[in-house]
């Protein structure tokens, strides 16, 4: 997997949307859902930075362990399905 982006022990993918002109990207590895954008390379960098230091304030806040990274390489779609789902392009399963 390209496009890695790794602060303290969190890991996270980004992508360039071309159309909207900005770098986006998630923390793998967790059960809780952290993105991040900016317009260049250090806007990301420093995004994710942010949102990686927001996420563990806010657990902090809320009383509630974050979640620890998944431990091991990421592998294309390995053990992430919802990163399996984005590279095959899969609908998200409905939730119930």
């Amino acid at each position: 997997m390209k496009n890695l982006i790794r602060y303290r022990e969190y890991t996270g993918h980004f992508e360039y949307d071309d159309e909207a002109g900005i770098f986006h990207g998630e923390i793998l590895g967790i059960d809780d859902v952290v993105t991040f954008q900016g317009k260049s390379l250090d806007e990301l960098k420093q995004a994710f930075r942010d949102s990686v230091a927001e996420y563990l304030d806010v657990c902090a806040k809320a009383g509630k362990n974050p979640d620890e990274p998944h431990a091991g390489e990421f592998a294309e779609g390995a053990a992430f399905p919802r990163v399996r789902r984005a590279v095959r392009r899969e609908p998200h399963p409905p939730r119930v």
